[in-house]
């Protein structure tokens, strides 16, 4: 039986050593690959081939196993958000929003303008090397939608709809990735409305909000997600609760090893989307996919704890330390890295892909 000491310690461990990999893991997102769409019926028709292969591996990487990574960065931060609060008032609120500002405020600010801002030297350069119009510059901050670049001028997922079939694409600034920072900022703001239900009805709003999850509804407005405001209070409970957040969940280990698997087999069948680009998929791959999601990261957690107390990984606090650059940096790196292996890689050699 773990002390409770050792126990906190090993929770504190877990956390610092999962922003590695997950953040990796949010790489591994944003890299599909080519082509952009998978032609299905050669996929279930000749499973083997390489380009099936190729797909699978990339579907997988892409489309399934590593869309835990943001839902348990909520739920590290709503851990972390609440942790060791005795007592809330207007003064750790204020506090708590003056912390929150510099740590992911002033970064999501500065990250969005270098990347327009490298955006638009590319383009200047278009205009010097190759004699582009100049009004290419402005125009791309106009089609961007301006101001919106740094809220909401990203969109995706137009073919994603809620329980009732309704439209329900997701939203982010003009760097992408930044949209988990940017729901992240909202849910903060709300933190006390959380602090709130969680003390006065346990873990029933946790509950509620994966409702709303599951079923895609909630507050129309962009920035405000059901996934960063379940997650994100699922964390909040087990630290406003004074429970072992790793020990809890760790406890499920083995059902969620099976679901997870499972669901990351079918996801993977069914291209691993949530809809699809000319007719959205069935409700229940829908509910599988969210179902995925909460039994991965559940798994991770306790995949974590175990690696961890039994001496198999340690925390490299440098390397943890690295996470939200990369984060914020790999689509710049990216789109780089795309450039040269597009350009020398043979689009039909499957196998070198």
């Amino acid at each position: 039986m773990r002390s409770s000491s050792d126990a906190e310690r090993v929770q504190s461990e877990v956390m610092d050593w999962l922003r590695l990999p997950l953040a990796v893991a949010v790489v591994f997102i944003h890299s599909f690959g080519k082509p952009a769409q998978v032609d299905m019926v050669r996929l279930h028709s000749e499973p083997l081939c390489w380009e099936s292969i190729y797909d699978f591996v990339r579907i997988a990487g892409s489309n399934v196993v590593t869309h835990c990574a943001v839902p348990v960065f909520f739920m590290i931060s709503g851990f972390l958000f609440f942790y060791k609060v005795k007592e809330w008032n207007l003064s750790v609120y204020g506090q708590k929003l003056r912390k929150r500002w510099r740590s992911l405020a002033v970064p999501y600010l500065l990250w969005i303008v270098i990347f327009v801002g490298y955006t638009e030297v590319q383009k200047l350069g278009g205009v010097l090397l190759h004699g582009k119009p100049l009004i290419g510059m402005w125009e791309y901050i106009i089609d961007s939608g301006g101001a919106n670049m740094l809220w909401d001028s990203g969109l995706w997922g137009g073919y994603y709809v809620d329980v009732f079939g309704r439209p329900a694409p997701m939203t982010g600034p003009q760097l992408v990735p930044l949209w988990f920072v940017r729901d992240l900022m909202v849910v903060v703001v709300f933190s006390p409305i959380i602090h709130w239900l969680i003390k006065h009805f346990a873990f029933a709003p946790v509950l509620a909000f994966g409702v709303c999850y599951f079923c895609r509804v909630f507050i129309p407005i962009h920035g405000f997600s059901a996934s960063c405001f379940f997650f994100f209070s699922l964390g909040a409970y087990f630290s406003i609760s004074g429970k072992n957040m790793v020990a809890a969940l760790s406890r499920f280990r083995y059902p969620v090893y099976v679901i997870a698997v499972a669901a990351a087999i079918v996801l993977v069948w069914t291209n691993g989307r949530k809809g699809g680009e000319v007719a959205p998929l069935p409700q229940w791959v829908h509910f599988l996919y969210y179902t995925y999601v909460v039994a991965a990261v559940i798994s991770v957690v306790s995949i974590a704890e175990w690696l961890l107390s039994t001496g198999r990984a340690k925390v490299n606090r440098w390397l943890a330390g690295t996470t939200f650059f990369i984060f914020v940096a790999h689509v710049l790196v990216l789109q780089e890295v795309r450039r040269v292996t597009y350009h020398f890689l043979p689009a039909d050699c499957y196998p070198m892909m």
